[in-house]
């Protein structure tokens, strides 16, 4: 019986100067997003480098500028009320179900329609999930839509 190969994370795939530049172009989105300016910078990798090194992420350019990126998780009932209930997803949480859930969708520079036209490109049929959170971390309103 043949044994699968581990996969090789994402992230490790990278080069040192491309693994940089995507750190540098994240950094560079979260600075122009009030919530996450004010995060501390060790929690780029819990936000945006899990999900990238999952496939869970995606980053729009406009004339080499980042104008946007998203990510999304695949929760199962149990990881979808935990993450409504505690404010984040688990780090084991990520795959844990069918329900997609956008977790982050930024365009600070205005590109919202494009990227949301892309994203209903990638998921089609799919009805996706999006929260709003109060300043207080409580949920504002759950939003959900047919891709």
């Amino acid at each position: 019986m043949a044994q699968e190969e581990p996969r090789q994370s994402a992230l490790a795939q990278l080069g040192p100067r491309q693994r940089y530049t995507l750190i540098g172009e994240l950094a560079e989105i979260a600075m122009h997003t009030p919530v996450l300016a004010e995060m501390e910078l060790r929690f780029l990798h819990e936000v945006f480098l899990r999900p990238y090194d999952l496939g869970q992420l995606r980053r729009w350019h406009r004339a080499e500028r980042i104008v946007g990126v998203a990510t999304w998780a695949w929760l199962s009932d149990t990881a979808a009320d935990a993450m409504l209930a505690e404010g984040g997803v688990a780090p084991d949480a990520w795959q844990s179900g069918d329900q997609l859930w956008f977790i982050d969708v930024i365009a600070p520079f205005g590109d919202m329609r494009a990227i949301s036209r892309d994203l209903r490109s990638l998921f089609p049929g799919v009805t996706g999930h999006s929260v709003r959170w109060n300043e207080d971390g409580t949920v504002r309103k759950i939003g959900r839509f047919h891709m």
